[in-house]
């Protein structure tokens, strides 16, 4: 082998190695560079190059009880709690909470960021339980917060508004017309301000019909019907996310 500089070759005259076999394999100089050039393959450039592994990308999903219920009938599904995601490439994280109000958020957060680290992307699904217990104004305004809040906390992180579904009847109230109202009003509201924010809004459409059959018969959660299109809606929110993720990582 010959070496032509070196940090002690001041003169840069250059050297010559002799490399031989050797009975122990792996031992063996000549049968390790044949196995690395192997792997390493015909690409122009330096002989010993250093191949990164690609990052698997973290995604918390935060949410209520649809949340909650949503995580186990995926893990009874063929697409599993990772939804069907490349368990590679993305690692899908959740915490459902039964009962969770928007001012649940932030413990939820720091729970999973204490146990799991950081993430790169985080879908929340809250806020629907606060229709009828808060004025809409006053919803609106602490999500905005909130989510402004999170935005420059963490700047490298893409959260993601995963908008309030419709419910047959709401526990809150029996005026379900009113409250339906309510929640169209926050989900526009808070689907504008993310625009200026480093907040990505996915809208269940698939689930904005509101039959029947999609939920339970307490009419507020939804059937395994009406979660497996709650996963699915997930999952292509996530997917958007991702490239939206990319592209602002490829960016910086």
């Amino acid at each position: 082998m010959v070496i032509r500089q070196s940090k002690t070759d001041t003169e840069g005259k250059g050297d010559s190695i002799w490399l031989s076999t050797f009975n122990q394999t792996t031992l063996c100089p000549i049968k390790a560079y044949s196995e690395y050039i192997k792997l390493r393959g015909s690409k122009p450039g330096p002989l010993f190059m250093h191949q990164n592994e690609p990052k698997t990308i973290a995604v918390f999903i935060i949410g209520h009880s649809y949340i909650y219920r949503a995580v186990r009938r995926a893990a009874k599904q063929e697409y599993g709690t990772n939804l069907n995601l490349d368990k590679q490439q993305v690692k899908v994280t959740w915490l459902g909470l039964r009962g969770a109000i928007w001012h649940n958020l932030l413990a939820m957060l720091s729970q999973m960021i204490s146990r799991w680290g950081q993430p790169d992307i985080v879908l929340i699904h809250l806020g629907g339980n606060d229709i009828g217990k808060e004025k809409t104004i006053e919803i609106i305004r602490f999500i905005r917060r909130d989510l402004a809040q999170l935005h420059f906390s963490f700047p490298k992180v893409l959260f993601v508004w995963s908008e309030m579904v419709s419910r047959i009847i709401w526990f809150q109230s029996p005026e379900t017309k009113a409250l339906d109202r309510c929640r169209k009003k926050i989900n526009s509201a808070i689907a504008k301000f993310a625009k200026g924010l480093n907040v990505f809004t996915y809208r269940h459409t698939d689930l904005e019909l509101t039959g029947s059959g999609l939920y339970r018969d307490d009419s507020v959660h939804l059937s395994d019907i009406g979660l497996d299109i709650f996963n699915n809606g997930l999952r292509n929110a996530i997917e958007l996310a991702i490239s939206k993720w990319k592209g602002a990582k490829a960016g910086r």
